[in-house]
């Protein structure tokens, strides 16, 4: 199918996927079909309704002055909840002691529980199973953790970005590119490495940099 000299049209999701395809079987441009990507219109910020974040913080105690990062998806482990996890423990104490981590899917959250134990931060995070508020956790949220190992779109990514939030994704994420391409969060390269994740987390919960986004 994919093999120079075919005829079949490629429908495909992300650009970073085509690159691929066009490495290992040095598939033609012109038959790969780029598709846009769909989401939900409520989504978008402005579709929720005013005072959500307030409120979600409110209900959740979640303090003004508390950062809520945010990480959705199931298969925790695919979606680097661990990764995520050793980037909060890395964070500066005066940082730290602010956050509140809130990961959301359906998965057994007990080893990441441990983790979180191991690296003396099991009270700065809240597993969730998944829920139909995600827009008013969004909405809620200050930055939106998707350091994933491997993701061939992440619609979730742009989920985020509707939503106002800024975004920290690996650069393997199919949608990697949207974040790069809106200026809103950072990109961590591959190859992966750990402290170019807790850097960025560091930088965005910088009060001068958080408030440019």
């Amino acid at each position: 199918t994919f093999v120079n000299g075919g005829k079949t049209k490629l429908l495909m999701m992300a650009e970073k996927r085509i690159e691929e395809f066009k490495k290992h079987y040095q598939t033609e441009d012109e038959r790969f079909v780029l598709l846009p990507p769909g989401i939900g219109l409520d989504r978008k910020y402005s579709s929720v309704p005013s005072g959500t974040r307030e409120r979600f913080r409110r209900d959740n105690q979640i303090q003004p002055s508390q950062f809520l990062l945010l990480q959705v998806g199931s298969n925790f482990g695919l979606k680097g909840v661990d990764r995520s996890l050793k980037a909060i423990a890395s964070l500066p104490g005066n940082i730290r002691e602010k956050v509140v981590f809130m990961v959301v899917g359906q998965d057994s959250p007990s080893k990441f529980e441990n983790e979180a134990k191991k690296l003396g931060i099991e009270n700065k995070v809240r597993f969730s199973t998944g829920r139909d508020d995600i827009s008013e956790i969004m909405a809620a949220a200050d930055v939106f953790l998707h350091p994933a190992y491997h993701e061939n779109a992440g619609i979730v990514i742009l989920e985020a970005l509707v939503s106002g939030l800024p975004v920290i994704v690996t650069e393997t994420c199919g949608y990697s590119n949207y974040v790069k391409d809106a200026n809103c969060g950072v990109v961590v390269p591959d190859p992966y490495s750990q402290d170019n994740l807790n850097d960025a987390l560091v930088k965005l919960l910088s009060d001068e940099d958080l408030k440019a986004y």
